[in-house]
């Protein structure tokens, strides 16, 4: 994986992409001229590389079966960056194309840099706020985005790298490009995948290793089964208690629909099922990823009808039951170690 702690910003250049349908500007606003870049914005770049890569890194490939033109270009701009602006235009025009209507507006920011020698390019759509500013300006019959960054926000973050991705040669096959990819608006690394539209319609590539989307779909589809399709509060706790042993098991596969049957109660069964479905879990044997599975959470919360949760170790042994009282239910937790959390 690339080291992005080791990026140096040589080479920036912005793109305005609107939401679809503004009225003020109804296609992306391209710059004809790279950024010059300040010691404040090559820092800024870099250090909002590192934050958003640093929550969620995907390793991706080449998707073969996408029509995206950037792998192509990717590599052409990484052999020779001749052609560094052409794709900068290129990627923002796709984005818009490809961006949901609810996408917010953003700057397109492509960049070409040096992580420990070896060249690497970037692409990242940056949201507006106040501290980050640009001008749209004419000169010499070439349209001009000049970006400005307040001193004050290098420090306080408050711009938001909505997505991201960085690509090199892999040094083994030089004909190959070999890349890691972030969205923070589908969450952080293990909870959720990163959007569809960005990762294939857009960038043209895939996950490098499709065991760890599916570990991670079928961990969150279990969960939110335990949490909603399970009524009873013991019962989803075994449930979450079974979901961890599978995970840290030495076994290499997961059969889901065996999970269920061993481990779920009977009469829930058939609607756990459809959850996966209805989720995008795999519901059929599918090959455990060792990644995910060791960033699986080591707690959960419990949830009790007053508004109170509680966290606790996965690995403690907890007793759950629900009494009736003359005030009506009451929820009994019963914890033999460690309480993480109480709120």
């Amino acid at each position: 994986m690339i080291d992005v702690a080791m990026l140096k910003v040589e080479r920036a250049i912005f793109h305005r992409v609107p939401r679809s349908g503004d009225d003020t500007y109804t296609q992306p606003v391209f710059s004809d001229v790279e950024q010059t870049l300040s010691n404040t914005l090559e820092k800024y770049l870099h250090d909002q590389l590192v934050n958003t890569f640093g929550n969620s890194a995907q390793t991706v490939v080449v998707d073969e079966d996408q029509s995206s033109p950037l792998p192509s270009l990717v590599r052409k701009v990484l052999e020779d960056p001749s052609g560094f602006v052409d794709l900068s235009t290129t990627a923002a025009q796709v984005l818009y194309d490809e961006q949901p209507a609810i996408a917010p507006e953003g700057l397109l920011v492509a960049l070409l840099g040096d992580v420990s020698g070896q060249r690497v390019l970037g692409l990242a759509k940056l949201e507006e706020q106040s501290g980050l500013s640009f001008d749209v300006r004419q000169e010499d019959g070439k349209q001009i985005i000049e970006v400005a960054v307040e001193e004050g926000l290098v420090l306080a973050g408050d711009v938001e790298v909505f997505k991201a991705a960085l690509f090199a040669l892999d040094p083994d096959d030089t004909a190959t490009v070999a890349g890691i990819a972030s969205d923070a608006q589908s969450g952080q690394l293990f909870r959720s995948p990163l959007s569809r539209y960005w990762l294939q319609s857009v960038l043209g590539f895939k996950y490098a290793s499709a065991e760890d989307v599916q570990t991670r779909e079928f961990y969150k589809a279990i969960v939110r089964a335990a949490n909603s399709d399970i009524k009873d509060p013991a019962a989803g706790a075994d449930l979450v208690d079974a979901l961890s042993v599978e995970l840290k098991s030495n076994k290499k596969t997961i059969n889901p629909k065996k999970f269920i049957q061993e481990n779920a109660p009977l009469e829930v069964q058939d609607a756990i099922f459809r959850r996966l479905t209805k989720m995008g879990a795999p519901t059929t044997t599918f090959h455990k990823s060792v990644t995910v599975a060791e960033r699986a959470p080591k707690f959960r919360w419990f949830d009790f009808s007053d508004g109170i949760k509680v966290k606790v170790p996965l690995d403690t042994e907890v007793e759950i039951s629900t009494e009736e009282t003359d005030e009506g239910r009451r929820d009994i937790l019963i914890v033999r170690g460690s309480i993480a959390r109480i709120r």
